[in-house]
């Protein structure tokens, strides 16, 4: 099933290689694989044509994460924050990654 999503995403990006939501469904089916890597540069893609989804810098964050990309996580919620200010689930969602990094950083650290 994935394969003939992504096949007809390509499609869809033959047809019109500006169709930024096409880039945002193959993340979406490569994350769902957890195809993190191969998610991160769709999504990137997407941002290129469309940098104010706030949606797509929820994913891309998401997806750092997995792949324990820390200091882009925090560039994409600094870019959110710019983009969408008052984005409640953004700002949740940039609180509850603090708090497990300052959480690892003490385990890390051995300091709380």
């Amino acid at each position: 099933m994935p394969e003939a999503a992504l096949k007809s995403f390509a499609k869809a990006l033959e047809l019109d290689p500006s169709y930024d939501s096409a880039y945002y469904n193959i993340g979406l089916v490569h994350k769902d694989n957890e195809q993190f890597e191969e998610a991160a540069k769709a999504f990137e893609q997407s941002l290129e044509l469309d940098s104010d989804y706030s949606e797509t810098y929820r994913k891309l964050a998401k997806i750092y994460q997995e792949l324990k990309q820390y200091d882009k996580v925090t560039q994409i919620f600094e870019k959110l924050s710019e983009i969408d200010p008052d984005n409640e689930d953004a700002k949740e969602a940039k609180n509850e990654f603090d708090e497990r990094q300052n959480s690892w950083s003490c385990k890390w650290l051995s300091q709380c």
